[in-house]
């Protein structure tokens, strides 16, 4: 229908937030589930079998958007759509795939969190956690403009976030002062990628540089005059 992708995608996010308390009745529900319990208790070759099934997808997008052509597209589409249409390629078509697997990919993180627990907490499952994928994707060199994505990139910048979130509770920060922490670090990134932030520190780097340059200058037009 040619929404702006963001807000429809906050919209949803809180019609789904409102059909779960519906479906709950507002309550705590337990997930009583062996493929739950299987996921979140049992190891495969020595490793916890989410971060076994977290790799197997990593590897499958990978290959997916790498080895064909859909990454291609993916990334033409992003840079350009109209170029991209010129090209013969249909930007829609795209644009709801990619959709489609952000949506796939999300449910496996519900799973994911909800095994951990073991309890769907209609309050708290979840909350917060589109912070930290977007904050994974920044840090992983992925352009909010579009265009340009790694999901090399993106993995660890998911476990940067791990490791981040483990940091604040070391350092003793209130839990409540924590998104606001994430929200802090995005805003720097997000900064650094602006081209008109760049170009700023451009313009700073050549004033100083002439700066420096102008006792030498100055010395030189002396000896001229002099001479």
């Amino acid at each position: 229908m040619g929404l702006q992708p963001f807000i429809t995608t906050l919209i949803m996010m809180m019609t789904g937030r409102g059909i779960a308390k519906v479906i709950t009745g507002g309550q705590n529900t337990s997930a009583r589930s062996d493929g739950f319990a299987w996921i979140s208790t049992r190891t495969v070759f020595g490793f916890p079998v989410a971060f076994v099934i977290a790799i197997a997808i990593v590897a499958l997008v990978a290959l997916v958007v790498r080895r064909s052509a859909l990454g291609m597209t993916i990334e033409s589409v992003g840079i350009n759509q109209r170029a991209s249409r010129m090209a013969g390629i249909k930007p829609l078509y795209i644009l709801f795939s990619v959709y489609v697997i952000s949506g796939l990919l999300a449910g496996m993180a519900g799973v994911f969190a909800t095994a951990n627990v073991m309890t769907v907490e209609v309050s708290k499952t979840g909350m917060d956690m589109e912070m930290d994928a977007i904050l994974a994707v920044v840090i992983g060199g992925t352009s909010l403009a579009g265009g340009r994505f790694s999901l090399g990139g993106s993995a660890i910048g998911a476990l940067l976030i791990t490791t981040l979130n483990r940091t604040v509770t070391f350092l003793n920060v209130p839990s409540a002062a924590t998104p606001a922490f994430k929200a802090a670090v995005i805003i720097i990134v997000c900064l650094l990628q602006s081209e008109r932030v760049r170009n700023l520190f451009k313009t700073l780097k050549r004033s100083r540089r002439v700066v420096e340059a102008a006792p030498a200058r100055v010395e030189e037009v002396k000896e001229v005059v002099a001479a």
